[in-house]
């Protein structure tokens, strides 16, 4: 499975935000895989607005088919 890469975290500007799924939850979030900050949305990702702390542990990478259901594939 390809991981898709959605820039560079605002954060800790070392890891890359990717698209994960909580395993629990099936919601769809975006996650720094350095400091595994999280936001519920690309949006938020972008803007660094609304940083969740790590509420979400258990997650596995998202595919393209959610990833694209969620819009945040062209």
């Amino acid at each position: 499975m390809e991981n898709y890469s959605f820039g560079e975290c605002p954060i800790c500007r070392q890891g890359l935000l990717l698209a994960v799924k909580s395993v629990s939850s099936g919601r769809l979030l975006i996650m720094c895989d350095d400091c595994e900050s999280q936001w519920q949305s690309l949006d938020d990702a972008q803007s660094f607005e609304n940083a969740m702390s790590d509420d979400v542990c258990d997650v596995q990478k998202a595919s393209c088919e959610e990833i694209k259901a969620a819009g945040w594939l062209d």
